[in-house]
């Protein structure tokens, strides 16, 4: 090889060694386009930072670090899966994340959530964060109410509960169950801001079960408590007859059995004028004073919770006392008043039904019957010094062995459910006319009345009006059990 084409390698080596290192710089000349250098170096993976907030209990608050100052907006992937780099992703946002916070509150509770986010900015140039994990907190459900009590009371039912801890959220209130066997509770009422309450739409004698969830104010609830049952009182019955189909056992699905003693004071009456030419009038107030200590035993054999009619038959046995300050033997004008004991009983049986009505209106039909002087109305004969019991006696009055009733009875909206009752009693020999007497009772009752009730008295010529107060004690079933 001659020296000159070895000093030409060797020139153009030098060349290529210069340009390489970027000591000889390429300039561009007029129609020649020349390559500028560049250096090639590898971009690095940015670093998005996620942070989570889970004070919120329900819900996970996802922040983090900015790409760079350009509009960026994000999306948010989320899947729940134990293999943390599957790819069953799914996009959470439903709108277009601008800023870098996102709150996921379509969670549930102790469960560990796998979560990365996509940033693109205004080119569409698409950066994706590493795969980050995170468990929600546990939630704390709230707890059952303490202390729950169902308790009888007339014709309600009292509940009670003391407020429990509250769990993750706050106490919206409560919700009670009710329902007439233990194993069929549904959903009755929402209680806020209280722990008691009076249900005062029941039947007495009709027993109900009840239990109670806590509720707080994110809408979720306790377990029940233990279920409560109750059979709340039935009112206490009016009148002197005390319509023996006022009272329905109602435990039984079909039958039952009742058993009520009554205790009746009859304190005196206001006597209208008397009719009879030969009777002196003496109008005004007299004093009567007797007492009548009353069995009344029932058995009901129709008597269905949705039906509404009750069937029964039954039979009363009654003590009448007379106290020595009124009720002695008394000595009207041209009349001798001759019951002289003290002592009067009075038995029979009767035939007793009940049917409701439109506006809860209850009506009472029933016949009574017993031996001739022993019916359960003989003690009407008592009620005015211008009748007489007795053949033998001035303006007589012929003993029934049979006597019909018909009342009614109906709560009163308007005051607080005012109970309100009144009866129509007619012994039937007794009547030239039963259908139309001239002899008969009717009694009134009203709650409020503490217990004292009114009557109005009809006899051949004339009338009074009575004043009497009465109770009534549910002997079997008992109420309490």
């Amino acid at each position: 090889m001659s020296k000159k084409i070895f000093y030409c390698i060797l020139f153009f080596n030098f060349l290529f060694y210069c340009y390489s290192r970027d000591i000889i710089p390429v300039t561009t000349t007029a129609g020649v386009s020349n390559a500028v250098s560049v250096s090639a170096q590898t971009q690095p993976v940015f670093q998005f930072n996620i942070n989570f907030d889970l004070s919120a209990i329900n819900s996970i608050k996802l922040q983090w670090q900015k790409p760079g100052e350009a509009g960026f907006y994000y999306n948010i992937y989320r899947k729940i899966s134990s293999v943390a780099y599957t790819n069953d992703f799914e996009k959470i946002n439903t709108e277009t994340v601008k800023e870098n916070i996102f709150i996921d509150s379509k969670i549930t509770s102790n469960t560990t959530y796998f979560y990365k986010i996509e940033a693109i900015d205004e080119q569409n140039t698409r950066i994706l964060s590493d795969i980050v994990s995170i468990k929600s907190p546990p939630l704390m459900l709230p707890y059952k109410p303490n202390n729950f009590k169902a308790r009888q009371d007339i014709e309600k039912v009292s509940l009670i509960w003391d407020a429990p801890p509250k769990g993750s959220f706050d106490i919206a209130g409560y919700n009670i169950y009710r329902g007439k066997t233990s194993d069929n509770l549904t959903f009755y009422k929402f209680i806020k801001d209280q722990t008691k309450f009076n249900d005062e739409e029941v039947e007495p004698a009709i027993r109900y079960f009840y239990a109670l969830t806590t509720v707080d104010v994110k809408g979720y609830e306790s377990e029940k408590t233990e279920i409560q049952n109750v059979i709340p009182f039935p009112v206490q019955k009016t009148g002197l007859i005390l319509m023996p189909t006022g009272y329905r056992n109602n435990i039984y699905d079909n039958f039952g059995l009742n058993a009520d003693i009554l205790f009746t004071y009859i304190i005196g009456s206001i006597n209208g004028e008397h009719l009879d030419e030969d009777i002196k009038k003496s109008d005004g107030m007299s004093k009567i004073g007797v007492s009548l200590l009353t069995a009344d035993i029932k058995w009901t054999f129709l008597n269905e919770f949705d039906t509404p009619i009750s069937i029964g038959i039954g039979g009363t046995y009654t003590l009448l006392f007379k106290d020595s300050l009124g009720a002695s033997s008394m000595s009207g004008v041209s009349k001798t008043f001759t019951k002289d004991t003290t002592l009067v009983q009075m038995y029979g049986g009767y035939f007793s039904s009940s049917i409701k009505t439109f506006y809860n209106i209850t009506f009472h039909f029933g016949t009574m019957f017993a031996p001739e002087n022993y019916l359960q109305t003989s003690f009407m004969g008592w009620l005015s010094p211008y009748i007489s019991m007795e053949a033998t006696g001035q303006n007589y009055i012929k003993p029934s062995s049979i006597a019909y009733f018909i009342g009614m009875d109906r709560r009163i909206p308007f005051f607080e459910k005012l109970p309100f009752r009144i009866e129509y009693i007619v012994p039937w020999q007794s009547n030239c006319k039963p259908i139309l007497p001239d002899y008969y009772l009717i009694n009134t009752y009203i709650d409020r009345f503490i217990n004292f009730n009114i009557g109005y008295f009809h006899f051949p010529g004339g009338y009074s009006w009575l004043g009497y107060v009465s109770f009534r004690f549910t002997v079997y079933p008992n109420p309490y059990k």
